[in-house]
């Protein structure tokens, strides 16, 4: 098996995170709370949801 390093000298997430800037600048101004969910299927992030619609 071999083995290869390999350099990056470029950030990779640059351009994700300036849109991300962006987009919370936008959100903000408007008055706006955005959150990002992350969960395996079936971890409750849809019912968590709904919990916070229903409130």
């Amino acid at each position: 098996m071999h083995h290869i390093d390999v350099s990056i000298e470029k950030d990779i997430f640059e351009a994700n995170n300036r849109l991300a800037a962006k987009n919370h600048d936008t959100l903000a101004a408007a008055g706006i709370r955005a959150f990002d969910l992350l969960g395996a299927i079936g971890s409750g992030k849809t019912s968590l949801v709904n919990c916070w619609c229903l409130c």
